[in-house]
């Protein structure tokens, strides 16, 4: 009995801990109106070298289909975001903050500073279709630079995975699969 005990602990604490890991992707629907949701935790950009670690993640709804929560953080750093620039196969787009301050917390014993940007979804559709994207978050007295990568702890894959939920979502299928809701 105590190993079926302890194997099921352990289960549920490695099921539990996916949720928040780099580039997790879920799709949800709200109990109290039925709105659907994507939303990407922040995974991992490419920086190289010894700059300074970023991520991106973010958040889309059906009740604003046609725009994205982009939400870029930056680690070992607590200056404000103040602006972010994404350059697109050599096109380069300049964002501004949405109006909530940049949000400082210690995660994993590492001080982040995070802040959403609300962009066009295709944007977000250029940026996963391009052959190269660049992300620069610029801070109050620096700036970090850092490329979408193609891991399974990195941005770009969980924003792929995000794209085909939002698409499945956009064209009327179920907003969460159905054998996980029978759990």
């Amino acid at each position: 009995m105590k190993p079926i005990l302890l194997f099921c602990t352990l289960s549920l604490a490695l099921l539990c801990g996916c949720a928040s890991l780099p580039g997790h992707t879920s799709k949800t629907e709200a109990m109290l109106d039925g709105e659907r949701q994507v939303q990407i935790s922040p995974g991992w950009l490419y920086g190289g070298g010894l700059s300074t670690p970023a991520k991106a993640g973010g958040f889309w709804t059906e009740k604003a289909p046609d725009v994205f929560g982009l939400e870029v953080v930056v680690v070992k750093k607590t200056e404000p975001i103040t602006g972010l620039m994404l350059g697109i196969d050599g096109k380069i787009l300049d964002f501004a903050p949405t109006d909530l301050p940049t949000k400082f917390s210690v995660v994993d014993g590492h001080t982040e500073s995070s802040r959403r940007f609300v962009i066009p979804l295709a944007v977000v559709e250029e940026l996963v279709a391009a052959k190269s994207a660049v992300f620069r978050i610029q801070m109050a007295g620096s700036f970090v630079e850092a490329k979408f990568f193609d891991q399974h702890t990195y941005a770009l894959p969980a924003f792929r995975k995000a794209l085909k939920q939002i698409q499945e979502i956009q064209k009327g299928s179920p907003a969460v699969d159905p054998a996980s809701a029978r759990r």
